[in-house]
C-alpha cells in the first residue's frame, strides 16, 4: 500500500511540474497526420521489400 502512495504522489508530482512549462507548438491537422501515415506506411513497405529483395539474391546466388 505504501508503495502505491508514493507512486500516486510521485506522478501527481509530474503533473504539477508539466503544467508549469510552456506549450508546445500547434496541434497537427488531420490532413497533415494523413499524409505523415501514408508516408510512413510507404516507407515501410519499401523497406520490407528492399530486405526480402536482399535475403532472395543471397539465397540464390548460394544455389
Amino acid at each position: 500500500m505504501r508503495i502505491w502512495y508514493n507512486l500516486n504522489k510521485y506522478i501527481v508530482g509530474l503533473e504539477r511540474r508539466s503544467a508549469n512549462l510552456p506549450k508546445g507548438g500547434d496541434a497537427l491537422e488531420v490532413k497533415d497526420v494523413l499524409t505523415l501515415m501514408i508516408g510512413f506506411g510507404s516507407m515501410l513497405i519499401a523497406l520490407i521489400s528492399l530486405i526480402v529483395t536482399i535475403v532472395i539474391t543471397l539465397t540464390n546466388k548460394k544455389k
